[in-house]
């Protein structure tokens, strides 16, 4: 799944829900490959085959939680990615989703909450860290927006959005003019070379 060999996670998740009939997981892992050919229906009801298997499994609340999402589903994600960081306060995706769902909805409160607890499960969740630097620009604090970008940039070093953002914070902001020049230039060189997404 990490490799996105989609073909190859259809043909374990078969064998597996074949083999180990019981288990959750062939279910999870066919619900994964139907949502990368964007059969959102099916991988649902995958997912929905695979929590009656095992309903108190964070991930798989998890995967119902972001296949809401996806499919427009607020109130449905918010309860099922609540219900997986529950279940598993280790899902740091579950926070960090419950964050920006928060964000997208003015709560700045609420985001920060989650991109907190998010982080504090894995310092380097990279949807978190621009999340909060994201919190801090819309409460004006420039200076730790401006070190959650660096964070970012250090994680991500292909995100032109993150790259642009501090740059612009840099001049805009906080008037550091030789750092954002050099952050600009940075930009300019890597676009140049093909190595920003």
């Amino acid at each position: 799944a990490k490799a996105h060999d989609w073909g190859k996670v259809e043909k374990m998740g078969n064998h597996l829900a074949i083999n180990a009939s019981m288990a959750p997981w062939g279910a999870y892992f066919l619900s994964l490959a139907a949502e990368a050919r964007k059969d959102y229906p099916r991988a649902q009801w995958m997912i929905e085959l695979a929590l009656k298997k095992a309903p108190k499994e964070g991930l798989l609340h998890y995967q119902l939680g972001r296949l809401q999402w996806l499919t427009d589903d607020e109130s449905g994600a918010v309860k099922e990615l609540g219900l997986a960081a529950e279940l598993n306060p280790s899902l740091a995706d579950a926070h960090g989703l419950l964050g920006q769902l928060a964000l997208q909805n003015q709560d700045r409160t609420g985001a920060e909450k989650y991109f907190t607890k998010a982080l504090s499960v894995d310092a380097a969740h990279w949807p978190s860290i621009i999340g909060m630097s994201t919190v801090r620009l819309q409460g004006g604090d420039w200076a730790q927006a401006e070190e959650f970008l660096i964070k970012g940039v250090h994680l991500n070093p292909r995100s032109s959005k993150a790259r642009l953002a501090l740059a612009q914070i840099q001049e805009q902001r906080l008037n550091k003019l030789s750092e954002a020049l050099k952050s600009y230039r940075d930009i300019k060189v890597l676009s140049g070379e093909n190595k920003l997404d």
